[in-house]
């Protein structure tokens, strides 16, 4: 996880884009994923951070989408001491600096991302389009 933080931060603070976290089709992120990025990014840049999930999905997708967000905010708010927020958007926002809140966007490998934001990739498996590959653990 600390090579992906480091990563993302020097996306948005080095590089000045939006870094976009896109899971490959099937890979789902939990909860406890969120809440690990979200509080790791806020003591490494010792700011906000800001969560946003893309839409543009299909109906039903963003009906799951949009369940998933109020148990993230749900889980956020009890389990944390960060400053983490949590967005629907059609578009990630623009880096706004190091003074600002840390912006993290989240999409599906078929939206488009604007010229200011940078897909980071992550894949279950080895692949030449994946920038990090996350280890699956049994539950």
């Amino acid at each position: 996880m600390n090579t992906l933080i480091q990563r993302l931060v020097d996306l948005a603070d080095q590089q000045a884009v939006s870094p976009v976290l896109v899971a490959e089709k099937g890979l789902h992120l939990q909860i406890p994923f969120y809440l690990a990025i979200g509080e790791q990014l806020a003591e490494k840049t010792e700011r906000q951070v800001h969560f946003e999930f893309m839409t543009g999905l299909s109906v039903l997708e963003r009906w799951g989408q949009a369940w998933m967000l109020k148990r993230l905010q749900r889980s956020l708010a009890a389990s944390t001491n960060w400053d983490v927020t949590v967005e629907r958007t059609a578009v990630v926002s623009r880096p706004a600096g190091n003074q600002r809140p840390f912006v993290l966007g989240f999409a599906t490998s078929v939206q488009s991302l604007p010229s200011w934001a940078t897909a980071v990739r992550l894949s279950a498996h080895a692949s030449p389009q994946a920038d990090f590959r996350l280890a699956i653990e049994a539950a």
